[in-house]
């Protein structure tokens, strides 16, 4: 049975604590906003910042400190990654280069995985990630059916992105790598519609993980019951332009903490006082201090 490459970092202890270490555990890259599809639930529809492609020379630069820091490399954000040209190249770049572990003295390198709609990668990518040992892939889905899945994911084809997943099992064949995994949220699907989903899919993939959708309008105050946020505590995402925020769900650049030309990740995630205190408030249940926080599905027990 394969494992997810990224299963070690996300079952450290470290992970699960309110507690900061010398780097982020794990480097969200959005190497473009741009995307194929316009999906309803979607935050894109009313994102305001411009849009654009992430240069080689700013990929490089976080990617060399993440591979000096062992931090785990995510390709995903707001927009489609297989739009960037350069994504192969991107991967290939990070799984190049080597540190050696200090505790069994052998070579490691960083993990590397891609979140994609699935509905533009090529065979001869599937071929070039499979060779150099792309860790892990995440095909987003919608729904529990084909008439669900192209109804909310407004210009998709369920059959290309199916067929696209099983292409990339076959070339993948008996290697190790990449950890295939479909993710999907619901809305008014049946219990036996999800079920039916789970168990044609969880057949095919090393994994399928179910949740809800997030909604574009959010419940009513009385309804939000906050918890504290570990995100600020183990991740940096940095944007397509080298803009850096504490969050993964910062569609409009709210809590940009840096950027990347300007500072390093080492220094924006030690040395700064604005990341400090988003994280004092987080950690006290203050999301109603901030904008984008206060919003957050993921941090009120109704949406869990």
């Amino acid at each position: 049975m394969r494992k997810n490459p990224f299963q070690e970092i996300y079952s450290r202890e470290t992970f699960k604590k309110f507690a900061t270490y010398r780097f982020p555990e794990i480097v969200d890259v959005e190497l473009t906003n741009n995307c194929n599809l316009n999906c309803k639930m979607c935050a894109r529809q009313n994102m305001t910042r411009l849009k654009g492609f992430m240069s080689k020379e700013t990929f490089e630069s976080l990617a060399f400190e993440c591979i000096q820091n062992n931090a785990g490399v995510r390709l995903i954000g707001w927009g489609e990654p297989f739009l960037h040209p350069q994504i192969v190249e991107f991967c290939g770049y990070v799984k190049s280069q080597t540190i050696i572990d200090p505790l069994s003295l052998k070579e490691k390198s960083s993990p590397v995985h891609i979140t994609t709609n699935g509905q533009l990668i090529k065979v001869s990518q599937m071929e070039e990630l499979v060779k150099i040992g792309l860790d892990s892939i995440i095909f987003s889905m919608q729904g529990a059916t084909k008439e669900g899945y192209e109804t909310m994911r407004v210009g998709s084809n369920y059959d290309k992105l199916k067929e696209n997943i099983l292409k990339l099992k076959e070339i993948r064949g008996d290697n190790e790598k990449p950890f295939i995994q479909i993710s999907s949220t619901m809305t008014f699907e049946t219990k036996d519609e999800i079920s039916e989903f789970v168990d044609y899919w969880g057949k095919i993939v090393d994994e399928v993980v179910v949740g809800k959708t997030q909604p574009l309008e959010y419940p009513k105050d009385e309804y939000i019951y906050y918890k504290p946020c570990l995100e600020v505590f183990h991740k940096l995402t940095v944007k397509w332009d080298g803009q850096v925020s504490c969050c993964c769900a910062d569609s409009n650049n709210m809590l940009v903490v840096g950027a990347i030309g300007q500072n390093t990740l080492f220094n924006i995630w030690n040395n700064n006082q604005v990341l400090d205190s988003i994280r004092k408030l987080l950690l006290n249940n203050k999301q109603r201090s901030l904008s984008l926080c206060k919003n957050c599905t993921h941090a009120y027990e109704s949406f869990l």
